[in-house]
């Protein structure tokens, strides 16, 4: 079926169709009062057609899997780095705007296997004009196959990336292994460097941030943030913050909701122990919170002097975001 499914919509939303205010039952004309079941009904029914009749575009695949057309219309938006930035927290709130806003409730990570047409298809079936169409995987920033999949099917598709100071995101990230059940090296020197089986993906060049953005594409569209943005304290940023994202986006309707913060991953009943947690400043981790301080320091130059500086690059509070990096 190439037509959008038709939701059925509250009597609240009944009201928004005949031009009421959200939450009440009031007309266009002033008159109130609840409507009858077949008023209702017969409402959904009309909204369900004029909904039914936005044909999607067609499929740009042929019957081999051979794409014919274009794509990049299909992935609006990606929330794509760092792991323990906090791009869980954002793809829950973006999603929750699912008037305005779809993005899959899950980690969608197809692009770093070159799996996009499987994506293609995920976000086929959700398709609406009418709504941006984003993703969310925080590690295809690191991965070569995906920024090439990017670069050549989605070279317009906006990027969402967040950082965080590197020892902070490797305490994080390591504990957060932990706590989902991940058995992680005592002796953290072992993790630095690239991946090895046993650090579990979690290893001092994941936390290199400047490594990686040096990969992009110079003309990509990137929101970059700090993960202490996402809950800042000051109101007035916080609005400023959320209103930067909407325009950054290309979103008519305000972003006007606290962002909040998500817990992901699914936690052991042990979860609120202390075992096999490691605390970063502890002295047996020194030699690799060294290396984490200097790629830090090497980041946050690079990003303040010259991934900042690039015209497609949207910080918002950017002095408030380089007292950050500080």
């Amino acid at each position: 079926d190439e037509s959008v499914k038709a939701p059925r919509i509250s009597s609240s939303a009944v009201g928004a169709l005949q031009g009421a205010k959200p939450g009440t039952t009031e007309d266009a004309g002033g008159a109130s009062g609840a409507k009858t079941e077949k008023e209702v009904g017969v409402l959904e029914e009309q909204h369900g057609k004029e909904e039914a009749s936005i044909a999607k575009p067609p499929n740009p695949f042929d019957d081999k899997g051979q794409i014919t057309g274009d794509i990049n219309w299909i992935l609006d938006f990606a929330i794509i780095g760092f792991p323990k930035t906090g791009t869980s927290t954002m793809m829950r709130y973006l999603g929750n705007h699912s008037d305005t806003i779809f993005v899959p409730p899950k980690e969608t990570c197809q692009m770093r296997f070159y799996q996009y047409k499987a994506l293609f298809k995920i976000l086929y079936k959700e398709y609406h004009p009418n709504r941006l169409m984003g993703i969310k995987c925080p590690g295809d920033l690191e991965e070569d196959d995906a920024l090439e999949s990017y670069d050549e099917f989605f070279p317009r598709t906006k990027f969402i990336v967040g950082v965080r100071q590197p020892v902070k995101w490797f305490q994080s990230f390591y504990n957060y292994r932990v706590t989902i059940g991940w058995k992680l090296p005592e002796n953290t020197t072992t993790m630095i460097g690239g991946s090895r089986n046993h650090d579990r993906e979690v290893n001092t060049n994941r936390g290199n941030f400047a490594s990686h953005l040096k990969m992009l594409d110079p003309r990509r569209q990137v929101f970059l943030y700090d993960v202490e943005q996402l809950s800042d304290p000051d109101p007035i940023r916080a609005a400023r913050f959320l209103t930067d994202l909407q325009e950054f986006l290309g979103l008519k309707k305000p972003l006007n909701d606290d962002m909040g913060w998500i817990e992901t991953g699914k936690r052991l009943p042990s979860s609120n122990s202390t075992k096999g947690k490691i605390k970063i400043c502890d002295g047996q981790h020194e030699k690799i919170r060294a290396v984490l301080q200097r790629q830090a320091v090497e980041s946050s130059s690079y990003i303040v002097t010259d991934f900042m500086e690039r015209a497609n690059v949207t910080v918002s509070s950017p002095d408030h975001f380089k007292s950050i990096m500080a």
